[in-house]
């Protein structure tokens, strides 16, 4: 399937098919493309909490809070080698503890003894890498 696509796609780049997109080199064959090969990276990730409010403010929905932390990242290996520095500022109502993730959604509903409602909260963060 792979060999099958690889010609479609360099087909159509070449202006070979219906669609010319007349892009690309004469391809040298399927047996000079880079060969299998394992991939092996080690990754290390450190934030620290620069501000953070007393721990009544966090999980309180209705009740505003912020928090900034920054990190720093590196990463050696065949697939990736990088360095890189990170801030984060949040703020919002019900902010929850520790650190955001970028796929993290941000709204949450607390149903907990003591503590119901909604919070709603922005994540602003900026990276780094080289």
């Amino acid at each position: 399937m792979a060999r099958e696509t690889d010609r479609a796609i360099v087909r159509i780049a070449r202006g070979q098919g219906a669609l010319d997109l007349g892009l690309g080199e004469t391809p040298m064959g399927w047996d000079n493309q880079l060969a299998n090969q394992a991939l092996f990276n080690v990754n290390y990730g450190y934030r620290y909490k620069v501000y953070a409010p007393p721990d009544d403010r966090y999980f309180t929905p209705g009740r505003f809070t912020h928090d900034f932390s920054v990190g720093a990242q590196a990463a050696a290996g065949n697939l990736e080698t990088q360095i890189g520095g990170e801030f984060e500022y949040r703020f919002g109502w019900g902010l929850p503890m520790g650190f955001t993730k970028t796929p993290d959604h941000h709204y949450h509903y607390f149903k907990q003894p003591g503590i119901e409602g909604s919070s709603d909260w922005v994540n602003l963060s900026f990276e780094y890498r080289f």
